[in-house]
């Protein structure tokens, strides 16, 4: 097993544990031991967004306010969960809702759970029309 630490916003180090998942699409995907949480790569978090790894670098450095990466020994970007949900908010805002950069930090300063909740409600529609998808091409 390979351990490295991570200094976390310069207060907490945690070992993480790096341990390659067998299933297709979660190859490096890290597992936090203490917090039991999950991180994802750079590149991984770009695939979940659909998005091109720049942007993601880009709106991870915008957004410092609401996505605070993690960088491993090699000074690579390590995203929790939250952040993962922080850059989904943010894909929302600026590519399907059409604002700036500036109008969506202002959107997710003054209402974020408003955005939080039309984020989930339309990954959870993708999720079912998937299934539909998937049930209709069995048939």
């Amino acid at each position: 097993m390979y351990f490295s630490s991570f200094d976390i916003c310069g207060k907490d180090t945690i070992k993480f544990r790096a341990e390659q998942i067998a299933r297709k699409n979660e190859k490096n995907v890290y597992l936090c031991e203490d917090m039991a949480k999950t991180i994802y790569t750079m590149g991984e978090v770009a695939e979940i967004l659909g998005e091109n790894t720049s942007a993601v670098r880009y709106w991870s450095n915008y957004f410092e306010r609401f996505v605070h990466p993690v960088r491993n020994g090699k000074g690579n970007r390590l995203f929790h969960p939250e952040d993962v949900e922080a850059l989904k908010q943010i894909r929302f805002l600026v590519k399907e809702q059409g604002l700036t950069l500036d109008g969506a930090a202002a959107r997710l300063n003054e209402d974020r759970r408003s955005v939080e909740s039309r984020v989930k409600a339309l990954d959870s529609l993708k999720r079912i029309r998937e299934e539909l998808l998937k049930a209709r091409a069995a048939l």
